[in-house]
Formats: structure tokens, sequence, C-alpha cells
């Protein structure tokens, strides 16, 4: 057993490698030299199962453009979907199937629409890494120790997705299904007075490098409730029923994946970082202030309707999973008062009525 977990570990990082120097020539380098002539390119083929880069819901929601490109090059593919979020995609006209994940065999056969091997990635080989790491790092300071190879990315990861079943595509328009929710948390939503602001500060477990300071989220809710009701969602609260004011509600940790979806998209605005709450705003045409730090770029989603906050440090964008070395000095730049500004922009530039869920 331990022997084909190390062999399976080898190929996929054998593999990786040989991906991530084909697509560091560009896409049609990738798609060309991946599947070349006379092979189909994946999308071409009748059936596909498909599964996506990761766990979470953006990385779930950044495979739609996918979906609808597939179908209008391969009208008649059957495409089948693993998820661990079904219910993102119910009613889905561009899925023929949507299969909830198991860790089976099936899941395993199915094609990742994956773009870690392009991304910076923590690897177990940590002897070689640590070597390779420690000399670049000291080269141009853009890898941290334990990483496969340099950040950034060098395209949106929807176009590095496409490339994975052979297209060279890029779309920034996700869709997600309309949420089912209680009656209860219908009525629950709808005694939030509108405009309504969704804050969610709390991002993944996967890295602690996304979330902005608790204090300065406390200071910017703090002055958004002098003109609109703000909601804290999320999986945990890190604001929480601690700070009291009539036009705060803290959500967080409370709700499903649906109530979440349905939350959001019944906002006038989401702020927060890249993480599950950016994605469904996306999706729902909310508008967005979202504080990326110097974890991650604007660039690798290049989102429409969003305001970003990105800090150039030398060592942004990191896509460091471990703990920051600076103290995470990039989000620590960018201030509650520059936050606030721009949640006023915003508000003012776009029409706010965002597409609602239907009741």
């Amino acid at each position: 057993m331990a022997t084909d977990w190390r062999l399976a570990y080898l190929r996929r990082l054998v593999r990786d490698r040989i991906y991530h120097a084909l697509g560091s020539l560009g896409s049609h380098a990738f798609v060309s030299l991946r599947w070349p002539w006379p092979l189909k390119k994946p999308y071409q083929r009748k059936r596909l199962l498909l599964r996506p880069p990761g766990a979470g819901i953006g990385d779930n929601l950044m495979c739609t453009p996918i979906f609808r490109e597939i179908k209008r090059r391969n009208p008649h593919c059957h495409i089948s979907f693993v998820t661990r979020h079904p219910e993102l995609f119910r009613d889905n006209p561009l899925l023929d199937q949507v299969i909830r994940h198991s860790n089976s065999k099936q899941d395993d056969r199915a094609l990742r629409l994956g773009y870690d091997h392009m991304a910076p990635r923590f690897t177990a080989d940590r002897l070689l890494a640590e070597g390779i790491a420690a000399y670049r790092r000291a080269a141009n300071g853009r890898l941290y120790f334990g990483y496969s190879h340099p950040t950034p990315p060098p395209r949106p990861l929807i176009r590095i997705m496409a490339e994975c079943v052979g297209m060279e595509f890029f779309d920034n328009q996700l869709d997600c299904a309309a949420p089912v929710v209680s009656e209860a948390f219908r009525n629950r939503v709808a005694a939030i007075p509108s405009p309504y602001i969704v804050i969610q500060p709390h991002a993944s477990d996967w890295t602690p490098n996304k979330e902005w300071p608790a204090d300065y989220c406390r200071e910017l809710i703090n002055a958004l409730v002098a003109d609109y009701d703000v909601v804290e969602a999320g999986t945990r609260a890190v604001i929480g029923p601690e700070f009291q004011h009539p036009r705060f509600h803290c959500l967080a940790g409370g709700t499903s994946v649906s109530e979440f979806v349905y939350l959001v998209s019944r906002a006038h605005l989401f702020v927060g970082p890249d993480s599950g709450g950016m994605h469904i705003a996306n999706a729902f045409q909310v508008p967005s202030v979202v504080v990326f730090g110097g974890y991650s770029s604007p660039e690798s989603f290049a989102y429409p309707r969003v305001c970003a906050f990105y800090t150039p440090v030398d060592c942004a964008p990191c896509w460091l999973a471990t703990p920051c070395p600076y103290d995470t000095k990039c989000l620590k730049m960018i201030t509650p008062q520059q936050v606030l500004e721009a949640v006023h922009q915003t508000l003012g530039r776009h029409n706010p009525q965002p597409q609602l869920a239907p009741l």
C-alpha cells in the first residue's frame, strides 16, 4: 500500500513538472503539444467526466464557464461533473449528470480541471524542494520554502483550467444554481433592511494569509453601519455578535452552503477576500470590494464588477499556505479608510440592484 502511494505521488510529481514546462510556453503550446495532431482534444469527445481543481466553492464555480464553452464547441458532448457541492449545479442545463464526490474510483478517473501545475504548490519532496527553494529565493525573492515553482500563475486560472480539456479560452462570468433555502431563512434575510452589505472576514482554512486583520474589519463595519446594514457571513465568525449594533447582523458559522449563496446573491455589495463569497458574487453579478493583499492577485481571476485591493510588495503574490514570515504586511497596508471609500464609490457607481435569486 505504501509503495502504491509513493508511485502515485511520483507519477503526479513528474506529470506536474511536465505540464508546468509546457504551460510556461503559453496556452497554445500547452494544448498543441499535449494533444498533437491527430489526437482528439478532450472537449471533442462524446463523453466527459470532469472534476474541479479543489473542494472549495470557488474552485467549483470556476468550472462553469468551461462547461459553457465545451457545449458551444461540442453541443452533443455528455458532461458529467463530480463535486462536493451538487447544490451549486442543480438543474444546470450545461451538465448532463452531477455526481456527488465520494472518494470512489470513478472520482479518480475524472479529468481534473486543475491549475496547480501553473501555480505554486507545497510539495512533499521536502529535501529537494528545500534546496531548490533556498537557491531561488536568494536569487529573486519569488519562491518560498517547499514550493515547486515560482509565482505568480502566468494566466488567469480559468484559462489554465480550460487548457486541461484542450481549449484556448477565457470567460470570467460564473454560473450558480438559484439556492434552495427554507422559508424561515428567507424571512430572516428579508427582515434585514435594504440595502445591505455582506462581509466575509474569514477565508478558507487552507491559508492564514488571506484574512484582513479583525481590528480593521471592526473599524470598517463601525463606519459602514452609519449608512448600511452589514451582515457577517462565512464558515466562522471573526467579528461575531460581541460587536453590538442594531445594523450589524452576524450569520457567520450558522449557514449552509445554499444559505450562504442565498445571502450573498441578494446583497447589494460583497466585501471580503478572494474566497467563496467573491465567486458567488460574480455568479449573481453582485459588485464586490475584494481585499487580495498579496496572497494572490486580481489578474488570476480578472472578474468584472470588482474593486480590488492588492499590495505589490516584493514577495507578492506568494500563494503561501504556511504562516507569513513578514506578518502579512501586504494586508496590513490596506487601511479601513481605503476600503470604506471603495464601498461608497462602488455603490454609487453600480446600479444597486443585483441579480436576485428567486424566492
